[in-house]
């Protein structure tokens, strides 16, 4: 004889742990159910389940995922959620300490339409940073004008936009439709070094090209400048993209289907015309260092001869070999004791003359010995050289 319950079905099965009958579930949507002896209960969540899953199959009905996916989002860590979405642009920052990147997901909010939908924030080089520390914009396509701003695209009404990092909202520049009529789409705006001039991608699909502004005004720090005043476009051509300016500021490059484009003279929309520079190219990135620095050079250190005598009167003389600008230090020790010091700045890459000059006392204590050997330490940043000296 059975007992009903509210499901209809009949009373649950001894010996059967809820713990057992919910791995099973786990394995067989209502699988627990039935060993429960609730079988009508289980017939009922194995054809809900197998239901919506051939509906988001057959009909790609991801919207019936929304209220899962949006109560996800939103509890994860912000900068986590960007990792699990696909990043679409990254932009590092000139002194390479920071990361800006923009994720997109299409997305059906409950209340408002789908679509794509992207999103920018901004990381550390070498950890990941919360995304509010920094601040974050639902605009696309950052590029970095200096360490502390970037340009940003955002569509119709909002097409080129400067987000300085931990001031708020983003900032609204010009749009193509403050100059142009009939206007179009811009995207991908990128600002010279010097913030002289300005490029981006007008339009899209078959009729997308290259345009490129000369800018009147400070775009760099502040309030945004009026819009900038169109110079040169190049011809419409599906697939063009990523502008990028050369160091000072006369070249421009740029992603065609066939590889990376340089147009030089900026000035002059003519000759010279733009050529293939890297068949086969893309996703140009013009950084800051010669494109052909030539060998680098070693750091080296080499002693000028001379007497202990001289050496103890006018300091020791050295030739550096540093492989960039900056500060050299060099130390003469006497055993654990330091008996000399000196320093001197590398203006440039290349040879530099440092002399090291002895203390009274050392000069002293030195010039009485018939033979002397000391150590000398030089370093130049984090490189170092040592060197023993026998007199």
């Amino acid at each position: 004889m059975t007992e009903q319950n509210g499901q209809g079905s009949a009373a649950p099965r001894p010996g059967v742990s809820p713990l057992t009958a919910a791995l099973v579930s786990l394995l067989v949507p209502g699988g627990g159910q039935f060993l429960l002896g609730r079988r009508q209960r289980g017939l009922g969540f194995f054809l809900a389940i197998a239901i919506l899953g051939a509906l988001i199959l057959a009909l790609g009905a991801v919207a019936l995922l929304a209220p899962v996916r949006t109560r996800l989002q939103f509890r994860l860590e912000p900068a986590l959620a960007a990792l699990l979405k696909p990043i679409t642009a990254l932009a590092i920052s000139p002194d390479g300490k920071l990361i800006a990147y923009t994720f997109v997901s299409y997305e059906c909010p409950i209340g408002v339409e789908c679509g794509a939908r992207a999103a920018t924030g901004y990381t550390a080089a070498d950890h990941l940073t919360p995304a509010d520390r920094y601040g974050s914009t639902y605009f696309s396509n950052p590029s970095w004008v200096g360490n502390n701003r970037t340009i940003q695209s955002g569509g119709y009404g909002s097409q080129i936009n400067f987000h300085d990092l931990g001031q708020g909202d983003p900032v609204h520049w010009f749009d193509d439709s403050d100059y142009a009529s009939p206007s179009t789409d811009l995207d991908d705006g990128e600002l010279s070094t010097d913030g002289s001039r300005f490029a981006a991608i007008r339009g899209y699909g078959d009729s997308a090209h290259i345009i490129w502004y000369s800018v009147t005004g400070n775009a760099r720090t502040g309030t945004p400048p009026t819009h900038p005043e169109a110079m040169c476009v190049t011809g419409e051509l599906k697939g063009i993209a990523g502008p990028t300016f050369s160091p000072d500021g006369h070249s421009l490059a740029w992603a065609e289907p066939d590889g990376i484009w340089t147009k030089p003279d900026l000035d002059t929309c003519g000759s010279p015309q733009p050529a293939l520079t890297i068949p086969g190219g893309s996703e140009p990135d013009w950084g800051p260092a010669a494109v052909d620095p030539g060998p680098l050079l070693k750091f080296a250190v080499k002693p000028v001869k001379a007497s202990l005598g001289k050496v103890l009167k006018k300091g020791l003389r050295m030739k550096v070999t540093t492989p960039a600008a900056g500060r050299v230090n060099a130390k003469v020790k006497l055993g654990s004791k330091t008996v000399a010091t000196g320093s001197a700045r590398a203006a440039a890459a290349g040879k530099t003359v440092v002399t090291a000059r002895f203390n009274s006392g050392a000069r002293k204590s030195i010039a009485k010995r018939k033979t002397v050997r000391m150590t000398l330490n030089v370093t130049f940043g984090s490189q170092k050289a040592k060197l023993g000296l026998g007199f």
